[in-house]
């Protein structure tokens, strides 16, 4: 450009020219410069309107979208308030209806529990003071039996109808009696609430099942087994040349309970309490032909006509098993304390020569009299082994 001005105008025109040029360019960039410096501020002005526009209705709709999620929010909280306490409100009056109703019920059970406790001694107390003296009387006779055996006077004593027979039916029978007086008064529940009555229940229990338990105490319980066969078409035959084996020595349960019901009496006749009869009123029936007590004794007196040990080693060794109970139930009530414990105990070495029946036994008869004994111990283990304490 300079040489094409060098050509037009002379140095000095030239010169002239390359200044206007340059300050034409200057003034028109600055001018183009402004321009565009105030659009540009004219956009930025706008975009600030438009975005402060903007921000504006942002900030309006947000505050609305605020106010409209805090009403929403408020409505369900005040929803959920609602629903919670009518929640919690049925839930109180369920939870105080269930807890009025448990509280009734333990009331209730206290109540039972408390007016059965009274009856229970009411009724039970004075057949567990019967049955105590019952079975010392009971314990006496048993051994009375090997004692009256080693001098000679069994069979004798027992071949006929007299005292010695009665008496001895009647204090084997009668702790019996007070088993069936007591399951009259007693229920399951009554069997929870005092230990010893039930525990007493149980041991009176288990000698009346005693007497009609003769097989497993023949050869039921496989120890020391013994020929055993009342019901033998010719058992009326047999037993006189074999009594061991064909002489029934112990009761059926009807038979048994026939007999223990004639001990039981109302006093007085027809709506009076229960009582056992005493032995004199015993005897008297007894004696008197026709009489309940002479029909349903006639079996009981059958199975210990002409006892000794010897020939009936079943029933003996039925009576020696009584025996540990009645030694248990006495020496329950002879000690005292918290610790007393009503268990079924074997009967001392020392004491078991009070039950031989032979003086002066060799080895055999020894081990003869020595064999009620083992079998107790196997009848009650099988039978009672939470009362049984070797």
């Amino acid at each position: 450009m300079v040489d094409l001005l060098s050509k037009l105008f002379t140095p000095r025109g030239a010169l002239v020219a390359v200044i206007f040029i340059g300050l034409f360019t200057a003034l028109y960039t600055a001018i183009i410069k402004f321009l565009f410096e105030r659009k540009l501020t004219s956009l930025e002005d706008n975009h600030a309107l438009e975005l402060a526009k903007l921000q504006g209705q942002l900030a309006a709709g947000t505050q609305v979208l605020v106010q409209n999620l805090q009403a929403e929010s408020n409505r369900g909280l005040k929803e959920l308030e609602a629903e919670l306490t009518r929640k919690t409100q049925s839930e109180l009056q369920e939870s105080q209806a269930a807890l009025t109703e448990e509280q009734s019920k333990k009331q209730s059970r206290l109540d039972y529990e408390y007016e059965a406790r009274k009856r229970l001694y009411h009724e039970c107390e004075p057949l567990i003071f019967e049955l105590l003296e019952f079975s010392e009387n009971a314990g006496d006779r048993i051994r009375g039996l090997a004692r009256t055996a080693r001098q000679g006077n069994l069979p004798g004593w027992l071949s006929d109808g007299g005292y010695y027979m009665a008496s001895t039916m009647y204090y084997l029978l009668a702790p019996v009696a007070v088993y069936k007086l007591m399951r009259r008064h007693l229920t399951v529940v009554d069997m929870t609430l005092d230990r010893n009555i039930a525990t007493h229940y149980q041991l009176v229990k288990q000698l009346a099942w005693s007497f009609v338990d003769d097989f497993s105490f023949a050869w039921g319980l496989h120890v020391c087994a013994l020929e055993y066969d009342p019901n033998n078409p010719e058992w009326r035959t047999l037993r006189l040349a074999n009594a061991a084996k064909y002489w029934r020595q112990g009761l059926p349960y009807g038979r048994l309970d026939n007999a223990v019901e004639s001990l039981i009496v109302r006093d007085p006749e027809p709506d009076g309490s229960l009582r056992i009869r005493s032995f004199g009123e015993f005897e008297s029936a007894l004696h008197k032909a026709g009489s309940v007590v002479d029909e349903t004794f006639t079996i009981v007196r059958d199975v210990f006509s002409d006892f000794h040990p010897a020939t009936r080693p079943v029933l003996w060794r039925i009576l020696v098993a009584q025996a540990h109970i009645y030694a248990s139930i006495v020496r329950f009530h002879s000690e005292h304390g918290a610790n007393r414990n009503l268990v079924i105990t074997p009967i001392l070495a020392t004491d078991r020569k009070r039950f031989y029946w032979e003086k002066a036994p060799s080895q055999a008869d020894w081990q003869k009299m020595e064999e009620p004994f083992i079998v107790a111990e196997a009848y009650f283990r099988k039978n009672v082994p939470a009362l049984w304490a070797a």
